[in-house]
This record gives C-alpha cells, sequence and structure tokens, in this order.
C-alpha cells in the first residue's frame, strides 16, 4: 500500500510567504502609506505635523519647476523608447545564434549594466562637457562648434541623460530579448523559413508577435526607468541651471532635502507614482487589445 502525503498545506504557504509579506510591508506599503500622510502636511523635518489639506498639491498643479521637470522626463522616455527598444532588439536578434564570438559581444554590450549609475555619470560627463568634453574637443578638430549637450536651457540635456541611461541599460534589455527569443519553437521558424517569410517579414509577422508579452514588459522597464533618472543628472548638471535640467526624482530630492520642505516632496513622489501607473496600465490594456 502506498501512502501518499499532501505537501502543500495552508500552514506551510503562510510559513513561506509570511517573512516576504513583512519585508514587503515594512518597506513598500507603508512607506507609500506614510508618503501620502505626508503630502498633505506642512512638515518640514523638525516639529509636528501640520495639516494642510490640499495646500502641497495646490501647490503642486502651478509649480512651474514641477511641470519643467515633467517635461524633462518625459524628453527622456520618449527618447528612450524610440533607441532603446529597437537597437536592443537588434542586438538580441544578431546574438541569438550560438557562436563562439557572440558570447565575447554580449559580455561587452551587458558590461555597461554593471557599472553603477555614479560612475556612469562621471564617465559621460567627460565626454559631454559643453567646454572640453571629448564630443566638442573631436568637432573642434575639423571645425565645428559643438552645441553645449548639458547644463542647457533645451531639449539636450534630457536627451543627453537618455542616451547615457540607454547605454548604461542596453545589456539588460538586450537579455530580455533574448530570453523571448529563446522561448519560440525552432520549428516555427523554420517552417516560416520554408513558406517564404523570411527576413523583416518573418521579424515583423513571427517574431514579434510571439514576443507580445515581452514587449509590453519591456515598454514597461522603459518608461518607468526614464521616471527614476536621477543619479545621471546629480552627476552630469545637478538640475542646472536654475533647474532648467531637473528630471521628476531630481526635483523631489532638491525640493525634499535641500530645501527641507518634506511635505511638499512627498507631494511630487506621489505625482510620480501616479504618472508611473498610468503609464504601466496603458501599456498593459494596449498589449491586451492588441492580443485581442
Amino acid at each position: 500500500m502506498i501512502v501518499t502525503h499532501k505537501i502543500y498545506t495552508k500552514q506551510k504557504f503562510w510559513l513561506f510567504a509570511a517573512p516576504l509579506l513583512l519585508f514587503y510591508t515594512a518597506f513598500i506599503i507603508y512607506p507609500l502609506i506614510m508618503c501620502l500622510v505626508y503630502s498633505f502636511t506642512g512638515y518640514r523635518g523638525i516639529g509636528a505635523l501640520e495639516w494642510n489639506n490640499f495646500a502641497n498639491y495646490t501647490r503642486l498643479i502651478h509649480d512651474r519647476y514641477f511641470w519643467l521637470s515633467v517635461r524633462n522626463s518625459l524628453i527622456c522616455a520618449v527618447s528612450l523608447f524610440l533607441f532603446v527598444i529597437p537597437l536592443s532588439f537588434l542586438y538580441a536578434l544578431w546574438l541569438n545564434k550560438q557562436r563562439k564570438r557572440n558570447t565575447v559581444y554580449k559580455v561587452i554590450i551587458f558590461a555597461s549594466y554593471v557599472i553603477p549609475g555614479v560612475l556612469c555619470g562621471l564617465l559621460w560627463s567627460f565626454i559631454l562637457k559643453p567646454n572640453n568634453g571629448l564630443i566638442n574637443s573631436l568637432l573642434a578638430l575639423i571645425g565645428v562648434k559643438g552645441p553645449a549637450w548639458i547644463g542647457a536651457n533645451g531639449i539636450l540635456s534630457p536627451i543627453s541623460f537618455s542616451m547615457v541611461c540607454a547605454w548604461s541599460s542596453m545589456g539588460f534589455y538586450m537579455s530580455l530579448w533574448q530570453a523571448g527569443l529563446k522561448s519560440i519553437p525552432a520549428d516555427v521558424l523554420e517552417a516560416s523559413s520554408l513558406d517564404g517569410c523570411t527576413g523583416t517579414s518573418q521579424i515583423f509577422r513571427i517574431i514579434l508577435p510571439m514576443l507580445r508579452e515581452n514587449v509590453t514588459s519591456i515598454c514597461i522597464f522603459v518608461l518607468t526607468a526614464a521616471l527614476k533618472i536621477y543619479e545621471v543628472v546629480y552627476i552630469l548638471t545637478g538640475g542646472g541651471p536654475a533647474h532648467a535640467s531637473e528630471t521628476i526624482v531630481s526635483y523631489l530630492y532638491t525640493t525634499t532635502f535641500d530645501g527641507m520642505l518634506y511635505g511638499y516632496g512627498m507631494t511630487i513622489a506621489v505625482a510620480e507614482f501616479v504618472f508611473a501607473a498610468l503609464i504601466s496600465l496603458l501599456s498593459m490594456r494596449l498589449s491586451r487589445r492588441n492580443a485581442d
């Protein structure tokens, strides 16, 4: 007689899930709740909480520096979206074949991802400096005056931020694409090739439709990453001149810790959370509509 034991029980489930739930509640849920609470106060780091109702949100609506940081973050998001997604996909497609030298290429592309954000910002500061940066110095050799890539009152600064972030994260997104490409059955691609579907047609008719969930995840990762750009801004421009190159996170940091406006800083954090949630929901809704 064979005796079977019930492996899965509710007690065992809660035994394994409880530490993670406690950790998630303590470091994610509780800070989110407190952030929302502080956004309705005029707290400045000392003293008791003083409720000011919706005064912070009224100030946020009329804060031109906040909307300037939103504009810069949107420019970063669009630039990252247009640059990272197609290029990382082409890299993954190119390196998907099993070849010895492809391993070396993968290491080279992925190496930038393991560089800390601060070091990445320092490296690119020597490249993008308006006066004596590497790019403008090379342009000066051929008699061309280079623009102010960073620190200018225009759209070049956020575009430069996004290019730096794209360079540092290219290996990560390439690995996500490769994980999806490995999941596509080889016989499907072979059958499509025999039917005459090759090259670009195979990419748009076979590969990308089968990677729909990967595409959605990568789009969400890219767009939310654009809302979290901070280290690069801090190292390259510090948000200047006159907050012209601030992103949402850098303006949040400046307001909260430099200006000692903790309540108003939490209001900016709530606004950023709403932006990120809307972007994620919109991406998932569009993906479901395309699937239908």
